[in-house]
């Protein structure tokens, strides 16, 4: 479809993978924001699964080690809500 294709051809620019912006750790802690299973501090019901949750930003693409944690975290919310 061209429509698409210049779309993209008019849309240039940097592109980037958020990450790291939810630092995981205990409710203790001033600097954490999501447990280690990416349970939202002080909020419930509420979870992050996703590229915020790592530590540091690996060296390849966000996308398969976000599918992985959000994997993991599903997982355990699974096993808690059941």
């Amino acid at each position: 479809n061209n429509t698409i294709i210049n779309f993209i051809r008019r849309q240039p620019g940097a592109y980037s993978h958020a990450s790291g912006t939810c630092a995981m750790g205990p409710a203790s802690s001033p600097q954490s924001v999501v447990g280690v299973v990416g349970d939202v501090h002080r909020v419930q019901s509420l979870w992050v699964a996703d590229a915020s949750v790592f530590p540091e930003l690996p060296r390849a693409a966000t996308q398969l080690p976000s599918m992985m944690v959000a994997r993991r975290i599903a997982n355990a919310v699974a096993s808690v809500l059941s």
